[in-house]
């Protein structure tokens, strides 16, 4: 579910709110990395690059204001700030120079419903997948076991395509499933990028809510990061206005957590049409992180996300899928 995607947008436009006002830490001047008692903009990139546990990139005690282990977006905000207007009026505080570096954000994708490392799955040779073998749209509700868990699409060798208006093609193949523990394994690739990228995604039942406790990913190097307590990816009822939140803290490649708060809400249910069919009554929910866009989508019972949309204008819609 662009989980990849999101984290890096949140921290992106939280260097961007440099208009939040937020409290200072301690005697701590946040960002300043050299404790020169000013923030310069390679030391806010240098920040951002420890929120988001880039490999290899420099550490800076500085940025984790509270030292909680983690550089928050409050934490990045107020770099930022201090960057414009000046450090506060504190004591210095010894901080050991680190080198810096430039950071450029790179292209990532979504997991939608999917999760495990096996077999390494290839994409069709066209573009446009052909779609496969499927249930009607009608397809009746798998039971649910504990909370919502039962409700997506969990049965071992399932399959869906899903295609976005930005040119990306995302195949999702379930390599495990038990009630308690799916593994989706997700290739990905786009027009303006040939380079197959692929997913392990592991999804638990956590407090009778599906949610993803760890990704692995190859590109750039191997990526991994995981969740505690794991994200809520669907909310654990399905009637109409019911809403919950979790805020978990993710661990990129062993780098300091970063907190992302994940907020859904039932908005009901309704018919959706995709270029894989009909779905009736499909599950209408708002997907919203703290600080990005928020994500409306649609879930067919027993067969996972047919629909994703933004107010931005990204799109995503299930192409093909199968289930054994």
């Amino acid at each position: 579910m662009m989980l990849q995607r999101i984290l890096s947008a949140a921290l992106v436009l939280a260097v961007a709110a440099v208009t939040a006002a937020v409290a200072v830490a301690g005697m701590v001047c946040t960002g300043d990395c050299d404790a020169n008692g000013a923030v310069a903009i390679n030391e806010v990139v240098t920040c951002v690059n420890v929120a988001l546990g880039s490999p290899g990139g420099p550490s800076c005690a500085a940025c984790d204001a509270n030292n909680d282990g983690a550089v928050s977006i409050e934490e990045l905000i107020q770099a930022v700030n201090n960057a414009l207007g000046g450090c506060p009026d504190v004591e210095p505080t010894a901080v050991s120079p680190t080198p810096l570096q430039s950071f450029t954000p790179t292209r990532t994708y979504s997991p939608t419903l999917t999760a495990t490392a096996s077999a390494t799955p290839t994409l069709p040779p066209s573009r446009t997948p052909t779609p496969t073998t499927a249930l009607p749209a009608t397809a009746t509700p798998a039971s649910p076991s504990t909370g919502s868990c039962g409700y997506l699409a969990i049965k071992e060798g399932s399959s869906q395509t899903y295609q976005s208006n930005e040119g990306e093609t995302t195949i999702d193949r379930v390599t495990h499933a038990s009630p308690d523990h799916v593994t989706v394994e997700e290739t990905s690739t786009s027009t303006d990028d040939p380079t197959v990228e692929h997913t392990v995604l592991e999804f638990v039942c956590y407090q009778g809510a599906p949610s993803v406790a760890s990704s692995t990913s190859d590109r750039d190097e191997e990526d991994t990061w995981t969740s505690d307590p794991p994200l809520l990816y669907f909310p654990s009822e399905t009637r109409p206005g019911f809403s919950q939140t979790r805020t978990s803290r993710l661990t990129v490649s062993g780098a300091p957590a970063v907190s992302i708060t994940v907020t859904i809400t039932v908005l009901g249910s309704e018919d959706v049409t995709v270029p894989a069919g009909t779905f009736r009554n499909a599950t209408k929910i708002s997907f919203a992180p703290q600080g990005v866009d928020t994500y409306i989508q649609w879930y067919a019972p027993g067969v996972g996300l047919v629909r994703s949309t933004t107010d931005s204008g990204f799109v995503e819609e299930l192409i093909a899928y199968s289930i054994p």
